[in-house]
């Protein structure tokens, strides 16, 4: 049983109607889905116990003065992989500003924007890591 009329018959109006999306509605139920995945993933670590063990896994070796070495490769790795995400973020909307914007202001615009990045990632990536 259908109560929506699918039959040719409906006016040109109603066609035009139904085929019009919402992008405020479809970027709301995206942030919905998103903060439930977060708040699932955050419930499974901290509710359940796990994290205990994620803890003694990942941060116990770090924290250990022997285990230096190990600490540093991994902070920097982290740093790395902290620049990369911005980039690819950075990306995403530069995209957006160049639809927005067309592509001579938006290509300039986002031209600015990655070189204030790559500035910042430099600086970030060489900085010394505190003994």
């Amino acid at each position: 049983m259908a109560f929506i009329d699918t039959s040719s018959r409906s006016s040109n109006n109603q066609n035009a109607a139904s085929q019009k999306s919402n992008p405020l509605y479809i970027m709301l139920l995206t942030l919905v889905a998103t903060l439930g995945g977060l708040l699932f993933g955050y419930d499974t670590a901290v509710v359940n116990g796990a994290e205990k063990s994620l803890v003694d896994f990942y941060i116990k070796n770090i924290t250990d003065p022997q285990y230096r070495d190990y600490a540093v490769s991994m902070i920097q790795q982290y740093k790395v992989l902290m620049v990369l995400v911005l980039c690819v973020v950075a990306a995403i909307i530069s995209a957006q500003m160049i639809r927005l914007l067309g592509a001579k202001k938006g290509g300039i615009t986002c031209g600015v924007i990655f070189l204030i990045i790559i500035a910042w990632a430099f600086g970030f990536v060489s900085k010394a890591i505190p003994v």
